[in-house]
């Protein structure tokens, strides 16, 4: 009788081996949360500093894609740091001053710290069509780079990167105006305030063509030449030549270019027929592109204004450019 008791006996002591064997994971497992407990001691020690270095260095990539992108774009304009300008402030309000405003932007005065220099900066607004906005920047850009070294067009200094948005330069020029007292004069405000006299406008008017021929001899057609888009240096008033510049070339177009026609729809035309009466209304139409003759339409148109009723040789000689009789058939040159 005593032998089967040994034998299931045997059994008992076999089955509790495997329970001492699967005791072994637990403390294997412990072993484990233990390990996965130290990088969490490790991370909370650089929790307070490492999150903002991560962010700067985003912020520093970023940038430096964008000018990379912008270098790319436009090698001969060199770029700008946007920490490097500040506005200038009006005396009496306190606020930036706003040289001029349009439909994609606005003309802000601003200083280059750096260089103590006064600039007239282009920044494009946000808009819903930014990709418009970005290619008619990238066409004023690329054609005040080709005008570069005409003493008839503003001096391109360079461009900022974006800040906002809209992922388009800003464009920084030549301020032209009084350094002192930063007074600018356009044609248009000039003839609205009556203060030029009969022989100032005519020398003007001759400064006008020059520089429009100047402008010409480098391939590039203005296509928006109107008083708003002429500056008057200063000591315009008495000079013997006037010395004018041609701003806002955002719908300049190359000559060696494709030809651009416009197209509006039929209650679009009229509207622009009525707001932009100094384009010739053949380019408006869509039946003519944009040509050295539309741009002497625009010449005359702006002559007539300029004469009045005081001036009737600079008003003739409009007329025969508005009904393109003046320059017909021959090269519009001078000597």
């Amino acid at each position: 009788m005593t032998e089967p008791k040994k034998t299931t006996a045997e059994p008992v002591k076999a089955t509790a081996e495997p329970v001492k064997g699967t005791a072994e994971p637990v403390k294997g497992t412990a072993e484990i949360v233990k390990a996965t407990t130290k990088p969490v001691k490790a991370l909370s020690e650089p929790m307070m500093f490492k999150p903002k270095q991560t962010q700067e260095k985003k912020v520093v990539v970023r940038k430096t894609k964008k000018m990379l992108r912008l270098q790319r774009l436009f090698p001969e304009c060199e770029l700008l740091l946007q920490s490097d300008f500040q506005h200038v402030l009006h005396p009496t309000v306190n606020k930036p001053i706003t040289l001029g405003r349009g439909a994609y932007g606005v003309v802000t005065l601003m200083k280059n710290m750096k260089t103590g220099r006064l600039c007239a900066v282009k920044t494009f607004q946000n808009h819903l069509r930014n990709a418009k906005i970005f290619k008619n920047a990238k066409l004023e850009i690329q054609m005040l780079t080709k005008l570069r070294g005409l003493k008839c067009v503003p001096e391109l200094f360079g461009i900022v990167p974006a800040e906002g948005n809209t992922g388009v330069p800003s464009v920084v020029q030549e301020f032209i105006g009084e350094q002192n007292t930063l007074k600018t004069w356009t044609l248009q405000a000039a003839l609205k305030k009556k203060i030029l006299s009969t022989a100032a406008i005519v020398r003007i008017a001759l400064s006008i063509v020059k520089a429009l021929i100047d402008v010409h001899s480098r391939g590039v057609l203005h296509c928006d030449l109107k008083p708003d888009n002429i500056m008057l240096m200063p000591g315009f008033q008495n000079q013997k030549d006037p010395q004018i510049k041609i701003i806002d070339f955002g719908k300049a177009v190359n000559m060696a270019d494709k030809p651009k026609y416009e197209h509006f729809r039929p209650k679009r035309q009229a509207e622009v027929l009525k707001r932009c009466y100094h384009i010739d209304p053949a380019v408006i139409s869509g039946t003519m592109p944009y040509t050295e003759y539309s741009e002497i339409y625009s010449l005359g148109m702006m002559f007539m204004q300029m004469a009045g009723n005081q001036i009737p040789y600079l008003k003739y000689t409009g007329e025969m450019c508005v009904n393109r009789t003046l320059f017909k058939d021959q090269q519009w040159t001078m000597s």
